[in-house]
């Protein structure tokens, strides 16, 4: 069957919707959903992802392995194949970055030299500038998407991401705590809970527990887009930030509560709605603090902040 540009495009915007990585696996289970050759997976799908739970990293390989399983070796050519011309798209970005590199600078160094300059060449020279950041932004990413292709080829875990959401979890973020008192710099941490997952276990069971876990970390990562989420415990999460006002802070932390509340998470199967679920925040200011020690104050922060009826932030 001819894949279109749209079922493409459709695609790849469903892997980033649910911030699944665009591996050939990952994509052959999209395909699979926008173009509906595989109904069983699409109703599988649509079941796990009603209310608009996003799918967590584990439940999309239970259904590459359920639904696509038989198709393995096919997927792993394509995924040799992604991650080739991964590597030549790279290639081609840094060359053409060195080319546009250069440009700029000589057209900068004839407007600098010559009189009566036409206005409409300044326009070119900042197009032409915006052009090459754009580029050097586009070099970035293909080296960070070459750099997880070639993690998952290897076939080991990342042992420092947490396997339910794909947030750092302690290993993993040891680096980035440990750098906070570094410079004497001030960062502010916030650290995020669900208000009642303990009542929602035992109404339901753990697997539903999970998901909302994950609707949380999916919200915040819509939030928090620069930092990296870190799983600390099993309800806590945690962001840090640097050289941020701490009223800004407070702001987008209130933001993504708000928006984890007003989420219609459903129960898988029956469609029930599970009701309104709330989170809470704690949030810490810190300088040369031990960060074990900002982090208690935050996580003392985001128990008050539940205990006072939840849905709120507290620092």
């Amino acid at each position: 069957m001819a894949i279109t540009f749209e079922q493409a495009r459709k695609s790849l915007a469903f892997l980033d919707h649910h911030q699944l990585e665009p591996s050939a696996i990952y994509y052959e289970m999209a395909l699979a959903y926008i173009t509906g050759d595989l109904p069983d997976l699409v109703k599988d799908i649509e079941t796990r992802t009603d209310g608009g739970v996003r799918l967590a990293w584990s439940e999309a390989d239970k259904i590459v392995q359920d639904f696509l399983g038989k198709n393995r070796a096919m997927l792993d050519k394509r995924e040799k194949e992604v991650a080739q011309q991964t590597r030549q798209l790279g290639d081609l970005t840094s060359e053409v970055h060195e080319v546009t590199s250069g440009l700029e600078r000589d057209v900068a160094n004839t407007v600098s030299e010559a009189t009566g300059w036409p206005e409409a060449s300044s326009e070119f020279l900042s197009r032409l500038a915006y052009a090459e950041r754009e580029l050097a932004e586009l070099r970035s990413n293909v080296t960070k998407l070459q750099a997880r292709l070639d993690s998952k080829a290897d076939g080991e875990p990342d042992q420092g991401r947490d396997a339910l959401t794909q947030a750092l979890n302690r290993d993993g973020a040891h680096d980035v705590l440990r750098n906070l008192t570094c410079d004497g710099r001030s960062y502010i941490i916030i650290m995020f809970g669900l208000d009642n997952l303990s009542d929602l276990n035992a109404k339901h069971d753990r697997s539903v527990g999970d998901n909302i876990l994950s609707a949380l970390a999916s919200t915040l990562r819509h939030f928090f887009q620069e930092q990296e989420l870190i799983r600390w415990a099993g309800n806590q999460f945690v962001v840090v930030l640097r050289e941020t006002p701490l009223m800004h802070a407070r702001v987008i932390a209130e933001e993504a509560l708000v928006a984890m509340s007003q989420r219609r998470l459903r129960l898988r199967g029956t469609g029930e709605w599970i009701g309104v679920v709330t989170a809470s925040a704690g949030i810490v200011v810190g300088h040369r603090e031990i960060t074990t020690d900002v982090l208690d104050l935050a996580r003392a922060n985001l128990m008050s902040a539940s205990e006072a009826g939840g849905n709120r932030v507290k620092g």
